[in-house]
């Protein structure tokens, strides 16, 4: 089944090798270790420099397509 993970920059992989899906960034690796989420059934839809509305957007859009074992999202506390 597959893990959602949405927020801005520090979900999105900013200037990691493999972005969004780099073994490195901390929600792919939370979600490996409390569901064993494999990193190809992963979907993230983070993108630097959204701001909490665009985030709540594209969470809720995604859970309307599809069903998600476990979801993050990572609200921003800075106005943009």
């Amino acid at each position: 089944m597959k893990c959602l993970i949405a927020g801005a920059s520090i979900s999105a992989g900013y200037k990691l090798s493999h972005g969004k899906l780099d073994t490195k960034l901390w929600a792919t690796r939370l979600l490996k270790n409390i569901d064993n989420c494999d990193i190809k059934n992963i979907e993230n839809v983070s993108h630097t420099g959204d701001d909490n509305f665009q985030i709540f957007k594209k969470t809720s859009l995604s859970i309307m397509k599809e069903n998600y074992k476990s979801v993050i999202v990572c609200w921003q506390n800075i106005p943009r």
